[in-house]
């Protein structure tokens, strides 16, 4: 039963990550450049999401986003559930077992 509820949560994380990754490309094509880090939880990555800004349901389980300049992106130190490149549009999960997703 745990193995299920764990799974669950990792293919929670996983579709969230798909579906950021998939706004920013979308903000991208119509903007010209990707969001900036403090702006992808913003409005301004809003209206290319439906809901709220998920947070992931593994590692650090939190709604914020760390930027990075690492390339390719890395864990960042902190409790921010999120990293992103805003140079390259990469996210992850910011946490060592997930950031290879």
């Amino acid at each position: 039963m745990f193995d299920t509820a764990n799974d669950a949560r990792e293919n929670a994380s996983k579709q969230s990550l798909i579906v950021l990754r998939e706004a920013i490309e979308l903000y991208r094509a119509n903007e010209g450049s990707y969001p900036t880090a403090a702006a992808i939880t913003a409005s301004k990555l809003g209206s290319y999401l439906k809901g709220p800004f998920p947070s992931p349901q593994v590692g650090n389980k939190n709604a914020t986003v760390v930027a990075s300049t690492e390339d390719p992106i890395a864990v960042e130190a902190g409790t921010d559930g999120w990293v992103y490149n805003q140079t390259t549009g990469e996210i992850a999960i910011n946490h060592a077992s997930y950031i290879a997703w």
